[in-house]
């Protein structure tokens, strides 16, 4: 078995962060219906910020 440790700092009224942006956006872009083209496009903006 794998351990993963999240280590990182965020301000006491941030709202976001990675970890919850990307939560969302795989839930939202491994839908069903949700069409290749927009799934490329998701990952294209996302991925730079998470890489």
């Amino acid at each position: 078995m794998t351990n993963i440790t999240h280590l990182g700092y965020a301000p006491p009224d941030y709202k976001y962060s990675r970890k919850i942006i990307l939560k969302i956006m795989t839930q939202l872009f491994t839908l069903p219906w949700m069409p290749n083209f927009m799934v490329r496009w998701g990952s294209s903006i996302i991925y730079p910020y998470l890489a």
